[in-house]
């Protein structure tokens, strides 16, 4: 018989996701960069706006209902959309037009034309993302996924690009069933590394290799068999969470590591680092939507 849900934990739960949203779009302003044109990465230069922090704090703003003319940068928002679309697309010291670049640029970007589609030049915004991004990222899956060498191929990116391009509807069924394929495979690879305690384990390359197999099958695709091993696997992922409440750090995708806290989760305890914040929680709650497509 299934446990009862601890009701207590979920109202405490309840009340602390409350209280950040109290404080999320003031704490929010506190990481806008000073020239206007997003947020900045590093306190020891504010002067400049961040291309991927400012493409996940502007989705944090955007989902949670808060880009609006409350928000100091509203009137900025085809400021913004520009500052994101400026060419050379590299950051994190990647080679321009590298799949990480591009993929948040253009969710950045998306993000805003849906918290304000009428902003000056959103259509010719929309144009250059469908013209010139959407096939760069479509060029970078190798096999069903996104690596960037001399790193393995990662979840994490293969789902960053495979989201843009569903959104764009430019996932035709040939990439679909090898994306597929390719997330099935890691599954089963992190099930067994993980089950096995290996230290190369990586259970947020598991989240997103879930995230990704159930996106690109219809339930009734999958088989009783697969959704139980989905099943065993998110089960899995939640059982190598700390007792903090943060996971292991991931492998490395790129060389410029400090850059990866999307994939570290090392900040959920200190939530006022929303820059982080914004950029851990948005994905799991992806999981979290996705994933009950497993059944």
């Amino acid at each position: 018989m299934q446990a009862l849900p601890n009701f207590e934990a979920l109202g405490r739960l309840k009340t602390f996701l409350a209280s950040i949203r109290l404080t999320h779009l003031s704490t929010m302003e506190h990481y806008r960069s000073d020239d206007g044109l997003g947020f900045f990465h590093q306190t020891v230069d504010r002067t400049k706006a961040s291309r991927s922090s400012t493409a996940t704090s502007v989705a944090s703003l955007v989902h949670a209902g808060l880009w609006t003319e409350r928000f100091s940068l509203w009137n900025n928002t085809h400021k913004v959309a520009k500052k994101l679309l400026t060419k050379p697309w590299r950051s994190a010291g990647l080679k321009k037009n590298n799949p990480f670049s591009v993929a948040f640029i253009a969710e950045g970007v998306l993000e805003l034309q849906k918290a304000r589609p009428d902003y000056p030049g959103a259509q010719a915004h929309l144009n250059v993302i469908k013209v010139e991004a959407v096939p760069i990222l479509l060029q970078s899956f190798k096999n069903g996924a996104i690596k960037i060498d001399p790193y393995p191929a990662s979840a994490y990116l293969t789902q960053l690009a495979y989201r843009i391009l569903s959104r764009l509807d430019s996932v035709d069924e040939k990439l679909t069933k090898s994306i597929h394929a390719w997330a099935r495979g890691e599954i089963n690879k992190q099930i067994a590394l993980i089950s096995a305690k290996s230290r190369i384990a990586d259970p947020l390359n598991l989240a997103y290799s879930l995230i990704l197999a159930t996106a690109t099958a219809d339930d009734e695709e999958t088989s009783p068999e697969d959704k139980q091993i989905f099943g065993q696997g998110l089960a899995l992922f939640f059982q190598a969470q700390h007792e903090d409440g943060t996971w292991p750090q991931s492998r490395p995708i790129m060389r410029r590591s400090e850059t990866l806290t999307a994939l570290s989760m090392k900040s959920l305890r200190n939530f006022s680092d929303v820059g982080r914040f914004a950029t851990t929680c948005f994905p799991i709650s992806l999981l979290t939507s996705n994933a009950q497509r497993t059944g």
